[in-house]
């Protein structure tokens, strides 16, 4: 399961503003499980020094249990949600049931 997939519709700009204070080894964390041109253009907001040790970070990421992934993921969406990001909502329901057989 991935936990960080909500953030494949955020701003690579905000996840940057927001994930800016976290430790690098969890900023590897969320950029290897997002899709990488998301994950390259937060990458790509970083200073020069810290992007490389992200870089390093990421290629050294290992199975880490699902309470951690959950709880990186759960902060991460309480952050980000106080901003104004909106998730579901009417119109959301709406497509979906489009989408549904009658």
């Amino acid at each position: 399961m991935n936990y960080f997939s909500y953030l494949n519709n955020v701003e690579a700009e905000r996840i940057y503003e927001v994930m800016s204070m976290e430790q690098t080894q969890t900023i590897a964390i969320v950029l290897t499980y997002i899709n990488a041109d998301l994950s390259a253009q937060v990458l790509d907001l970083y200073p020069q020094e810290t992007k490389a040790d992200i870089a390093i970070k990421m290629s050294q990421v290992i199975n880490l249990p699902e309470s951690v992934l959950k709880n990186i993921a759960d902060t991460l969406e309480t952050k980000l949600l106080p901003s104004g990001i909106k998730l579901g909502g009417v119109k959301a329901v709406a497509d979906i049931l489009k989408l549904l057989d009658k």
